[in-house]
């Protein structure tokens, strides 16, 4: 295939739609970023397979699990994909983050009023231990003293 035929079948699969590299980042750059999104996404799980890795990044993304786009984001073969299909998967995942930061904050915030509340509870209880050992010793004091 001449270099001519080449130009005009790449111009051809382009003019579709407006593509990742018309904004001047090169398709591998684009491939990296969504290697990384979705590596990311995936967590640190030691341990489990890169399928399930992928799954809980697809998860993660709101995609379904066996998502070919996810899969191919992993393997760093989203370099050819629409912008759109690009800003989709950023947008996921921009989502996500704000979606962990706010659990993650949520959890710190519910975490603290636990640990108060378990405090409270655990003052009560010692106030509790303190008037029934009260009793116990006046109990014993009454029962010393008739056996004398």
């Amino acid at each position: 295939m001449s270099a001519a035929s080449q130009d005009q079948r790449l111009k051809r699969a382009t003019v579709g739609g407006d593509r990742t590299t018309a904004g001047g980042s090169s398709p591998e750059a684009v491939a990296a970023e969504l290697r990384d999104l979705v590596h990311q996404a995936a967590g640190g799980v030691a341990g489990k397979t890169v399928a399930a890795q992928v799954r809980q990044a697809a998860r993660h993304l709101g995609y379904p699990a066996e998502s070919w786009r996810v899969r191919e984001a992993w393997y760093g073969r989203g370099g050819g994909w629409s912008a759109a299909a690009v800003d989709d998967l950023r947008g996921r995942f921009t989502a996500w983050r704000k979606y962990e930061a706010a659990v993650t904050a949520t959890g710190s915030s519910s975490l603290a009023q636990r640990v108060g509340e378990i405090r409270r509870l655990l003052t009560e209880l010692e106030r509790q231990i303190a008037g029934l050992e009260a009793e116990v010793a006046g109990m014993h004091g009454r029962g010393s003293s008739s056996d004398a």
